[in-house]
């Protein structure tokens, strides 16, 4: 039969060193990583507490069929560092592995393509400016989030 039902994702966030499952009818579960084949990555907005943030949303499929929703601050460490360590990938995405953990207060993460951990391809990243407004030093990393935006746009071609 060419009929389908479309499976729901499982939704993800990464919180003090672990992936969290986020869970409707009970406690929020913590794990140290979560494995599956990457079928997209996109961005998306939310409105909390009055402000638009905005997320990277990475989804993922495990070999039982189990998608997963993986979102991350648009701006996080986390997020580059992961996007880095994908774009390293030469041949073919394969089975990932994503894990994170914590080290001096600050989440860090681990990516594995089929059993091989990655390592990040650029070392060198475009710079944050500063600019100044009404008295005040601005960091801008437009060109930095850019850069990972194209970084991600790979990815996704490489998906299809």
């Amino acid at each position: 039969m060419g009929l389908l039902k479309n499976k729901d994702f499982a939704y993800l966030n990464v919180r003090e060193g672990k992936i969290v499952l986020k869970a409707k009818d009970r406690a929020d579960e913590e794990y140290d990583s979560v494995e599956g084949y990457l079928t997209a990555i996109d961005t998306t907005e939310r409105t909390i507490k009055g402000s638009i943030v905005r997320f990277w949303i990475f989804d993922l499929v495990d070999n039982e069929g189990d998608r997963y929703r993986l979102s991350l601050n648009y701006r996080s460490g986390v997020v580059k560092a992961l996007l880095n360590n994908l774009a390293s990938i030469e041949g073919e995405i394969g089975l990932l592995k994503i894990s994170t953990y914590q080290r001096s207060g600050f989440t860090k993460i681990t990516v594995s393509n089929n059993g091989e951990r990655l390592s990040w391809k650029y070392e060198t990243l475009p710079p944050v400016e500063t600019t100044e407004v009404a008295g005040q030093t601005i960091k801008d990393d437009s060109k930095r989030m850019l850069f990972f935006e194209q970084i991600a746009e790979e990815i996704n071609n490489k998906l299809q």
